[in-house]
């Protein structure tokens, strides 16, 4: 197909798509528009006569009140007496009050009998009735018994009173009060629901309009001109679709589309609990959109067909020059860069698109030339980084490691990533001479030249550490190698030392490296260190070495400043005050280096949200006795961390399967019943867990602050030979730990509850 007769195809596309769209906006308007006014309309129908009922029925109701004010001076055997009068007053006092009456309170009546004194209009004339002690039990009416819940009175919900006013009616009650304050009479003013049947007359906007009195429940109790009870009346009652909308009026609906047919509007009686609907046929509300809909349409397609008469001749002539162009560009789209461009009328701006595809063409070719180049120039350097990084994480230990000696447990968990393929940052451990020796560095600058350093680095440290000499020995042999030839002027920051497992004590050099982390007992701290030069910038630099105590729970943390220089997206640094505080309380909750870690590198992710600006490296080293130690939040997802610290102690220790699962089984009910059942007073408040062994046993302790519970005398037992469904809720946590342990003992001590558990190896 031609570029011209797809360019007419499309538009006579888009043409006729723009005049649908233009018949359809005109309709929908005009029908929304003409919806939106018939509702208004019809609110305020709806609105003027709820003004009038609400001020009629505000009339009873004060009414009644005065009524109440009259019988709060007289007693019982008054008001008894002066009943009729009292009615008589009331019943006339208002048109629409089709009866009421006056209700004592059978508990303040001398024998305790119900007694009521009601009166109606019956004809031209009132008829008076007394209901105590018959059948009419007035006392089981809602509006007697919401009457006494209320202060100043309140209207009924919509019922048929039988009996009494023998019509559907809503009722104004109201309380009766002595000089003690007690309820001893209501008096009550009865509505006819078919007062409001009689202004329906006044909600109908349109001749086939039709108007409703329902409850809010949805519930239809008149009509006008139809009622949905009368049988003439059925077949309209099924078009107008009765169901639908007494649901869309307790979905809380105030106005809806009922399918294609009616426009219903609800608007509520407030004090009576009812709700006046109209529903006005669709085609009614719409006639003037009707009317003017069929020339509309006329006059769209004779301009539709017009436009299309024009666009077709005038695409014609204007696009022929283009066929030799677009031969030529299909050429050139499938590949052939040589294509001669046709000429083109001079001036005219097929003459810039002639010229403009002759210089595309020669662009593109130069352009495959450089991309062929460029590309096997970067598929080098790619290969040759992507070995460089293999050589590099190659020449690195192990990220996970421990040693152990006389009964001591040294942990070492390391993390490193680079900003770039290859990067700057160093860290190592040698055990040598009984001892553990490590360095964290970081050199100066990233990419190759820093990862050859490193390289360097890491071969100096080994020789010296492998011969035991002491941290500032090494520091200093480090610096004057790196000097003695040094053409480039890197240098590199390094901490440098070891921890004596026997003696308890840490020795450590610093070379201008960001001061390490020391965790105890006390919390955590920055290690004062003396700051020497960095390596590789003054030859014969002396350095100093500093001793401290590394006890067991002591932990070592050691990064380089890609973790405390990390940007966030909008440029704030990390922080050396926020990286001790979150070490400190990573380490509080994750005493494991290798959790530690991997929660401290997830932080960091988060902070910097994955965009490096340095490499980053940490390494942590733990001194433990065997055994486990953790603090943990009341939060069930602590368990993951639970176990994962158990297995780690068994991985250290050697369990076999058996004793691991019992293990992990009775620590995960132990600490799942804490976190589920104990509710600490400060919720920085952890649960402590602590598990030590020795050469028959493990011996588990579990720790809490919530409120003292005993779970061994306060769990209820399990009997084990009763079925499923008869056995009491609870307890199975307890009886299971019982059956895999050897002793289980329960104390509070400190206002902590302490559960003791003895597991047999």
């Amino acid at each position: 197909m031609k570029l011209s007769d797809k360019l007419s195809l499309y538009e006579v596309i888009v043409s006729f798509g723009i005049f649908i769209a233009i018949a359809v906006i005109v309709e929908l308007y005009a029908v929304k528009n003409e919806s939106r006014q018939a509702e208004d309309i019809t609110r305020l129908l709806q609105s003027e006569l709820v003004g009038t009922i609400d001020t009629r029925l505000y009339s009873v109701e004060q009414n009644v009140r005065r009524s109440v004010k009259e019988l709060q001076k007289e007693t019982t055997e008054e008001i008894k007496s002066s009943a009729s009068e009292s009615l008589g007053i009331l019943v006339d006092s208002d048109s629409i009050i089709s009866g009421c009456g006056i209700v004592m309170v059978p508990e303040r009546m001398s024998q305790g009998k119900e007694w009521m004194e009601y009166m109606r209009h019956e004809g031209d004339g009132v008829h008076t009735m007394q209901l105590g002690d018959t059948d009419y039990r007035y006392t089981r009416q809602q509006w007697y018994t919401a009457a006494l819940d209320s202060n100043s009175g309140i209207w009924s919900e919509p019922y048929f009173d039988e009996g009494a006013g023998d019509c559907l009616m809503v009722t104004f009650a109201c309380p009766v009060r002595n000089e003690a304050g007690e309820i001893f009479c209501v008096v009550t003013a009865d509505v006819a629901v078919s007062y409001l049947d009689e202004q329906l007359n006044r909600l109908i906007p349109y001749p086939e309009s039709y108007a409703f009195i329902l409850t809010k429940q949805g519930k239809f109790l008149e009509g006008y001109p139809m009622s949905p009870y009368r049988e003439e009346d059925r077949g309209k009652s099924k078009r107008l679709n009765l169901p639908a909308i007494s649901k869309s009026l307790q979905e809380g609906e105030t106005s809806i589309f009922l399918g294609r047919d009616f426009i219903c509007t609800f608007t509520p009686v407030e004090n009576i609990n009812l709700v006046l609907c109209t529903a006005s046929p669709l085609t009614s509300v719409t006639q003037v959109t009707s009317r003017i809909r069929l020339p509309l349409l006329i006059i769209l397609v004779l301009g539709f067909a017009i436009l299309i008469f024009l666009l077709r001749a005038t695409l014609r002539r204007a696009l022929r020059p283009l066929n030799g162009l677009t031969d030529a560009a299909t050429r050139i789209g499938s590949g052939d860069f040589d294509t001669p461009i046709p000429p083109a009328p001079e001036y005219s701006d097929l003459d810039n698109l002639s010229r403009a595809m002759t210089d595309m063409r020669d662009s593109i070719n130069r352009y495959i030339v450089q991309i062929e180049e460029s590309t096997r120039a970067r598929e080098h350097m790619e290969t040759q980084l992507r070995i460089a990084r293999d050589i590099q994480r190659s020449l690195l230990p192990p990220g996970d490691a421990s040693f152990k000696r006389e009964g001591t447990l040294l942990s070492l968990a390391a993390y490193q990533e680079s900003a770039m393929e290859v990067g700057g940052d160093l860290y190592d451990y040698v055990e040598s001479a009984g001892r553990l020796y490590f360095i964290i560095a970081d050199v100066s600058g990233k990419g190759i030249p820093a990862a050859l350093m490193t390289s360097y680095v890491k071969s100096l440290f080994h020789f010296a550490a492998q011969q035991a000499m002491a941290p500032a020995d090494i520091v200093t042999r480090i610096n004057d190698n790196m000097c003695a030839d040094n053409s480039t002027n890197m240098f590199v920051t390094m901490l440098v030392g070891y921890i004596d497992a026997v003696s308890n004590t840490m020795v450590m050099a610093n070379a201008g490296h960001n001061p390490a982390v020391v965790c105890s007992g006390d919390g955590c701290r920055y290690l004062d260190l003396p700051a020497g030069l960095p390596a590789g910038v003054m030859p014969g630099m002396p350095y100093s070495e500093t001793a401290c105590p590394f006890a067991p729970g002591d932990t070592l943390f050691l990064y380089t400043d890609g973790m405390s220089e990390a940007e966030s997206p909008q440029g704030v640094l990390y922080g050396q005050e926020k990286l001790l505080e979150t070490v400190s309380e990573t380490m509080n909750r994750l005493p494991e280096p290798s959790t530690a870690v991997a929660s401290l590198a997830d932080e960091v992710k988060r902070y910097c949200d994955n965009v490096y600006a340095d490499d980053i490296t940490m390494l942590c080293i733990s001194s433990s006795a065997t055994g486990v130690s953790m603090n943990l939040k009341y939060d069930s997802a602590e368990i993951g961390t639970l176990i994962s610290g158990i297995q780690l102690a068994a991985q250290r220790e050697g369990w076999d399967d058996g004793l691991l699962n019992k293990v992990m089984l009775v620590a995960e009910e132990a600490v799942s019943n804490v976190i589920n059942y104990s509710t600490p007073a400060d919720p920085e408040e952890r649960i402590e867990f602590r598990l030590s062994s020795d050469a028959a046993t493990e011996a588990m302790t579990v720790s809490d602050s919530g409120p003292e519970f005993n779970p061994l005398v306060s769990a209820p037992d399990v009997d084990t030979d009763l079925p499923l469904e008869e056995r009491k809720v609870g307890g199975l946590g307890i009886f299971l730990i019982r059956r895999l342990s050897e002793k289980v003992e329960y104390s509070r001590v400190d206002g902590r509850n302490i559960l003791k558990i003895i597991i047999q190896k």
